[in-house]
């Protein structure tokens, strides 16, 4: 059995973060009544999903109407009941695709010939301001990571307004994560990103756009262990894993293709400070 490369705190000069279910909870209902992010996630996904199969219908119109529909049960507080009542075929079904495609976005891509964006775009919809709320502890870590000398960075699957609008609701400052991305987006997002993670793109250009000469100078943190955990490992990246059933910091194991590699784990994303 090969040797296990350690999780290397020594080498570490860049912290990158993802946004979606990393920087807040996607289970939680923060305002009661409201749902989660998660219950607003199902009901772009798997109604579209549902619809787009048993009606046929265009996409962009399934979309749109979707989209319609969303603010008006926000406003009328049926959103939970809707998503509640969707039908566990649905749910088994798309969940299957998911595993089978390895993305949300690739299941609409390759089972109605949608744009990549499909689902990214309805979901850039959501009113997190009914969400979520504000979260203090938040910019009080990156301040002290940076205050510690790590350089900031955000790579997620989200478009670019999403992320302004989660940072705007939770309380965290954009700017501080600036990335010389040589376009109109400072952080590497779905507008600049071609393939999305699991691929191994936007992690090459992470160790690309910070200069760094190895990439396990950089550290991605997220919530997915597919897409968190095991696609930076293979990318050469060091890894730390969010999860709320993790104790507050740990260690894991990955066995990847190209070796054995261990991983840090916390609970919240406000443990990094305890960390690193």
């Amino acid at each position: 059995m090969p040797d296990i490369i350690p999780f290397d705190v020594g080498s570490i000069e860049v912290v990158v973060f993802d946004v979606d279910g990393t920087l807040y909870r996607k289970d939680i209902e923060y305002t009661p009544g409201h749902g989660s992010v998660q219950t607003a996630h199902d009901f772009f996904r798997f109604l579209a999903f549902q619809r787009l199969r048993t009606q046929g219908a265009v996409p962009s119109e399934v979309s749109q109407r979707l989209i319609d529909e969303y603010g008006q049960r926000v406003e009328d507080g049926t959103l939970v009941d809707v998503v509640a009542s969707i039908p566990d075929e649905i749910r088994g079904d798309y969940t299957g695709l998911v595993n089978h495609y390895g993305s949300n976005g690739k299941v609409f891509l390759n089972k109605f010939g949608t744009e990549s964006s499909f689902l990214q775009q309805m979901l850039s919809h959501i009113k997190f301001d009914t969400i979520l709320g504000a979260d203090p502890r938040l910019q009080k870590t990156f301040d002290t990571l940076r205050q510690r000398g790590y350089r900031l960075g955000i790579l997620t699957t989200e478009v670019y307004d999403t992320v302004a609008q989660v940072a705007d609701v939770v309380g965290f400052q954009l700017g501080q994560f600036d990335m010389d991305t040589g376009d109109n987006y400072r952080i590497l997002c779905a507008e600049n990103v071609t393939d999305k993670k699991p691929s191994p793109e936007g992690f090459h250009r992470i160790v690309e756009l910070y200069g760094v000469q190895n990439p396990r100078s950089v550290v991605y943190v997220g919530d997915h262990f597919g897409k968190d955990v095991e696609a930076p490992l293979k990318a050469g990246l060091q890894a730390v894993h969010v999860d709320p059933n993790h104790p507050k910091k740990g260690i894991g194991v990955a066995d990847i293709e190209n070796g054995r590699f261990e991983f840090a784990k916390i609970n919240e994303v406000s443990a990094i400070t305890e960390l690193l």
